[in-house]
């Protein structure tokens, strides 16, 4: 097929899907696993290159399949893979299967955090499998620490969001609805080659890039673990950006997620047409006092979840506990989340998640205060590296007063 150079230029490498697989078969040999079968859309572009319709089959040892039902010609010029085959029809995998050599074992490794009970029976009943064993774990391991590769990719997401971020500045008025900033956001942001899709795992999980709030109205609290939503468009969509106009003197917050080859950044920033209230200011550095505090303690080797404590330390110390992180009753429980090709997914900064932090893992830190004129928030995505954190989003920092 004859993609331009500018498409074909967003292609994985195959050494990048090459590594990715082997660190996939290693898992499957260490705990006695003889192949997944892997079918979540995010997944198969991680370990195959393309996110065309299919099935791909990881076998422990030997050469990886994937098996498109839609669209066979893309898949196939998209994936550095050797082996891309057609599959007729879903109820031909097991067919499919055989022909190409592939024995389905009894204990056969599927995604079942995201696999559809209705999907597992029609798989089971066709390839005839006793048990299923859920290697999302094992992918989400994988995930966590980004290449060198993935790590471009996530600075390009932020520099875009950043020329973005320097453009709301000429557009922003009173008057203007939030959800019409989130529109000329998504505009400046997609002519750039931003994806506009952000994804997240899980059922009824949702994601959305334009979460513009303003005023009181900003405050309210919704459906998502947050300290607060934003009223929304409808009770069909009860978050982020509403038909509210934007007011003088009100804080604006504009907490927009970018998407450049599958891969997102999150960042936070705060606006004012007027001069905002001099607590919304005073809020504003307080959250950038302590995510310097973090930033000063992020390395690896330092448990996921001894970050969280010290984010609370010190918003003690600076006088805004009782509405960091929410109003008492609905105050969220972490200070960051990992971002990558879905979000939010590990590492967490919150109680519970031991686990060290690892160089190549990349997180947003999600800081915010809850006042009752306004909500501010700030936040960055940021790299672990052995040299300290590494910001991967560059939006100039101070609340701008237009």
């Amino acid at each position: 097929m004859d993609f331009p150079d500018y498409y074909r230029s967003t292609f994985t490498p195959a050494a990048e899907i090459n590594h990715r697989l082997a660190a996939l078969q290693s898992r499957l040999m260490e705990e006695g696993l003889e192949a997944a079968l892997l079918h979540q859309l995010v997944d198969l572009y991680y370990f195959s290159g393309t996110a065309q319709q299919g099935f791909l089959f990881v076998p422990a040892r030997g050469e990886a399949i994937l098996f498109i039902k839609k669209e066979f010609t893309r898949a196939r010029e998209e994936s550095p893979l050797s082996r891309v085959e057609p599959l007729p029809s879903l109820a031909g995998l097991g067919n499919r299967l055989r022909e190409c050599g592939c024995r389905v074992p009894a204990r056969l490794g599927l995604e079942l955090d995201v696999l559809p009970v209705g999907t597992f029976r029609f798989l089971k009943e066709i390839l005839k499998f006793e048990e299923g064993w859920d290697v999302w774990p094992w992918i989400r391991s994988l995930r966590e620490t980004k290449s060198a590769y993935e790590l471009g990719l996530l600075e390009k997401a932020g520099t875009i969001a950043a020329e973005v971020y320097r453009e709301v500045a000429e557009f922003i008025r009173p008057g203007l609805s939030e959800i019409e900033v989130a529109g000329w956001m998504n505009y400046l942001a997609m002519r750039r080659g931003h994806q506009n899709i952000l994804r997240s795992r899980g059922f009824n999980s949702e994601i959305y890039n334009w979460h513009v709030v303003s005023g009181a109205l900003g405050t309210l609290p919704s459906s998502i673990d947050a300290p607060f939503n934003g009223l929304g468009l409808s009770p069909a969509f009860p978050l982020g950006a509403g038909l509210k106009p934007i007011v003088a003197g009100e804080p604006v917050l504009i907490d927009f997620g970018t998407c450049y080859t599958g891969y997102q950044v999150d960042q936070t920033r705060m606006y004012a047409v007027g001069k905002p209230g001099a607590e919304f200011l005073e809020a504003y550095e307080a959250l950038r006092e302590i995510e310097a505090f973090i930033l000063r303690n992020l390395q690896p080797g330092v448990p996921s979840e001894s970050l969280f404590p010290l984010a609370l330390d010190k918003g003690r110390e600076l006088g805004v506990e009782a509405v960091f992180l929410g109003r008492p009753g609905n105050k969220i429980r972490y200070v960051g989340h990992g971002v990558g090709l879905e979000s939010p997914e590990p590492p967490f900064l919150a109680p519970g998640h031991a686990y060290p932090l690892r160089e190549g893992m990349t997180l947003a830190l999600e800081l915010k205060i809850v006042l009752p004129g306004g909500a501010v928030g700030f936040e960055n995505t940021v790299a672990v590296t052995a040299d300290g954190p590494v910001k991967l989003t560059t939006a100039a920092e101070d609340f701008l007063i237009l």
